[in-house]
Protein backbone atom coordinates (compact mmCIF):
# COMPACT_ATOMS: atom_id res chain seq x y z
CA UNK A 1 0.00 0.00 0.00
CA UNK A 2 1.36 3.15 -1.19
CA UNK A 3 1.18 6.50 0.90
CA UNK A 4 -1.08 9.67 -0.16
CA UNK A 5 1.69 11.88 -2.11
CA UNK A 6 1.76 15.45 -2.56
CA UNK A 7 1.10 14.36 -6.12
CA UNK A 8 -2.01 12.36 -5.67
CA UNK A 9 -3.56 15.17 -3.24
CA UNK A 10 -2.47 18.24 -6.22
CA UNK A 11 -4.38 16.36 -9.08
CA UNK A 12 -7.43 15.75 -6.86
CA UNK A 13 -7.35 19.00 -5.60
CA UNK A 14 -7.31 20.58 -9.36
CA UNK A 15 -10.43 18.30 -10.43
CA UNK A 16 -11.91 19.78 -7.44
CA UNK A 17 -11.46 23.22 -7.97
CA UNK A 18 -12.11 23.14 -11.76
CA UNK A 19 -15.84 21.23 -10.73
CA UNK A 20 -16.14 23.86 -8.08
CA UNK A 21 -15.12 26.65 -10.66
CA UNK A 22 -17.37 25.37 -13.25
CA UNK A 23 -20.25 25.34 -10.90
CA UNK A 24 -19.47 28.80 -9.18
CA UNK A 25 -19.34 30.05 -13.32
CA UNK A 26 -22.85 28.74 -14.13
CA UNK A 27 -24.50 29.93 -10.59
CA UNK A 28 -23.26 33.19 -11.63
CA UNK A 29 -24.16 33.51 -15.30
CA UNK A 30 -27.79 32.38 -14.54
CA UNK A 31 -28.41 34.71 -11.59
CA UNK A 32 -27.06 37.26 -13.95
CA UNK A 33 -29.70 36.13 -16.76
CA UNK A 34 -32.09 36.45 -13.78
CA UNK A 35 -31.69 39.64 -12.78
CA UNK A 36 -31.69 40.43 -16.50
CA UNK A 37 -35.05 39.39 -17.02
CA UNK A 38 -36.36 41.06 -13.99
CA UNK A 39 -35.00 44.09 -15.20
CA UNK A 40 -36.41 44.25 -18.47
CA UNK A 41 -39.64 43.18 -17.17
CA UNK A 42 -39.71 46.50 -16.52
CA UNK A 43 -38.44 48.06 -19.52
CA UNK A 44 -40.71 50.91 -21.60
CA UNK A 45 -42.08 49.14 -25.11
CA UNK A 46 -42.09 51.07 -28.10
CA UNK A 47 -43.36 50.13 -31.88
CA UNK A 48 -41.12 48.66 -34.51
CA UNK A 49 -40.53 47.33 -37.73
CA UNK A 50 -39.53 43.51 -38.45
CA UNK A 51 -36.81 44.01 -41.19
CA UNK A 52 -35.64 40.29 -41.26
CA UNK A 53 -36.98 36.97 -39.52
CA UNK A 54 -35.04 33.45 -41.06
CA UNK A 55 -33.57 30.87 -39.72
CA UNK A 56 -30.20 29.88 -40.76
CA UNK A 57 -28.69 26.50 -40.30
CA UNK A 58 -24.95 25.88 -39.67
CA UNK A 59 -23.13 22.82 -38.60
CA UNK A 60 -20.23 23.61 -36.19
CA UNK A 61 -17.16 22.58 -36.35
CA UNK A 62 -18.05 19.03 -34.41
CA UNK A 63 -20.81 18.36 -37.59
CA UNK A 64 -23.26 19.21 -35.20
CA UNK A 65 -26.34 21.08 -36.81
CA UNK A 66 -27.57 24.00 -35.05
CA UNK A 67 -30.10 26.31 -35.91
CA UNK A 68 -30.39 30.09 -35.14
CA UNK A 69 -32.59 32.53 -35.32
CA UNK A 70 -32.19 35.76 -37.11
CA UNK A 71 -33.88 38.93 -36.58
CA UNK A 72 -33.34 42.32 -37.28
CA UNK A 73 -35.97 44.85 -36.33
CA UNK A 74 -35.68 48.98 -36.62
CA UNK A 75 -37.32 50.88 -33.83
CA UNK A 76 -37.08 54.44 -32.44
CA UNK A 77 -36.76 56.07 -28.30
CA UNK A 78 -37.05 59.88 -28.44
CA UNK A 79 -36.83 60.41 -32.14
CA UNK A 80 -33.86 58.18 -32.47
CA UNK A 81 -33.40 55.36 -34.77
CA UNK A 82 -31.87 51.93 -33.38
CA UNK A 83 -31.72 48.50 -35.14
CA UNK A 84 -32.34 45.70 -32.94
CA UNK A 85 -31.39 41.81 -33.14
CA UNK A 86 -32.61 40.20 -30.14
CA UNK A 87 -35.12 37.85 -29.46
CA UNK A 88 -34.65 36.71 -26.09
CA UNK A 89 -33.05 39.22 -23.26
CA UNK A 90 -29.86 38.58 -22.70
CA UNK A 91 -28.59 36.47 -25.88
CA UNK A 92 -29.05 34.88 -28.68
CA UNK A 93 -30.32 30.81 -28.65
CA UNK A 94 -29.16 27.93 -30.82
CA UNK A 95 -31.40 25.57 -31.55
CA UNK A 96 -30.21 21.90 -32.68
CA UNK A 97 -33.68 21.26 -34.95
CA UNK A 98 -35.12 23.64 -37.48
CA UNK A 99 -39.28 22.87 -35.96
CA UNK A 100 -37.52 24.46 -33.03
CA UNK A 101 -35.99 27.38 -34.08
CA UNK A 102 -38.96 28.54 -36.68
CA UNK A 103 -41.37 28.56 -34.00
CA UNK A 104 -39.63 30.84 -32.06
CA UNK A 105 -39.75 33.03 -35.15
CA UNK A 106 -42.95 32.30 -36.04
CA UNK A 107 -44.91 35.31 -35.07
CA UNK A 108 -42.64 37.70 -36.97
CA UNK A 109 -42.28 38.38 -40.48
CA UNK A 110 -40.56 41.10 -42.73
CA UNK A 111 -41.98 44.21 -42.78
CA UNK A 112 -44.52 43.64 -39.58
CA UNK A 113 -45.26 45.34 -36.91
CA UNK A 114 -43.22 44.27 -33.58
CA UNK A 115 -43.39 45.46 -29.90
CA UNK A 116 -39.66 46.32 -28.77
CA UNK A 117 -39.20 46.71 -25.40
CA UNK A 118 -35.81 48.64 -24.69
CA UNK A 119 -33.80 49.30 -21.69
CA UNK A 120 -34.01 53.30 -20.86
CA UNK A 121 -30.74 53.39 -19.59
CA UNK A 122 -29.18 52.44 -22.81
CA UNK A 123 -31.85 52.23 -25.94
CA UNK A 124 -29.40 50.52 -28.47
CA UNK A 125 -30.07 47.23 -25.73
CA UNK A 126 -33.42 45.59 -26.36
CA UNK A 127 -35.15 42.42 -27.26
CA UNK A 128 -38.70 41.39 -28.74
CA UNK A 129 -38.97 38.73 -25.44
CA UNK A 130 -38.84 39.01 -22.03
CA UNK A 131 -37.82 35.69 -21.76
CA UNK A 132 -33.95 34.33 -21.00
CA UNK A 133 -32.65 33.12 -23.96
CA UNK A 134 -32.28 29.02 -24.19
CA UNK A 135 -28.59 28.25 -23.31
CA UNK A 136 -26.60 25.01 -22.14
CA UNK A 137 -25.63 26.22 -18.76
CA UNK A 138 -27.20 22.77 -17.23
CA UNK A 139 -24.66 21.31 -19.12
CA UNK A 140 -21.65 22.89 -17.58
CA UNK A 141 -23.32 22.32 -14.46
CA UNK A 142 -23.67 18.93 -14.51
CA UNK A 143 -20.01 18.94 -16.03
CA UNK A 144 -18.97 20.91 -12.79
CA UNK A 145 -20.87 18.45 -10.71
CA UNK A 146 -18.93 15.52 -12.80
CA UNK A 147 -15.26 16.67 -11.73
CA UNK A 148 -16.69 17.18 -7.71
CA UNK A 149 -17.30 14.05 -8.06
CA UNK A 150 -14.54 12.32 -9.56
CA UNK A 151 -11.98 14.10 -6.98
CA UNK A 152 -14.44 12.64 -4.42
CA UNK A 153 -14.01 9.22 -5.91
CA UNK A 154 -10.24 9.65 -5.88
CA UNK A 155 -9.93 10.88 -2.88
CA UNK A 156 -11.89 8.24 -1.43
CA UNK A 157 -9.99 5.65 -3.72
CA UNK A 158 -6.37 7.05 -2.45
CA UNK A 159 -6.75 6.84 1.25
CA UNK A 160 -8.63 3.50 0.84
CA UNK A 161 -6.50 1.14 -1.22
Amino acid sequence: MRPVTQSDLAVIGAIFGAGLGFILWVWLAWSHRVRLVERAQSWPTVRGRMQIAKVRHKRDSDAVDEFIPVISYVYEVAGRPYTGDRLHVGGKTIYYDDASASAAIQGYRSGGEVLVRYDPANPRVSALVVQPARTHLRHWLIFGAFLVLCAAYCAWAVTHR
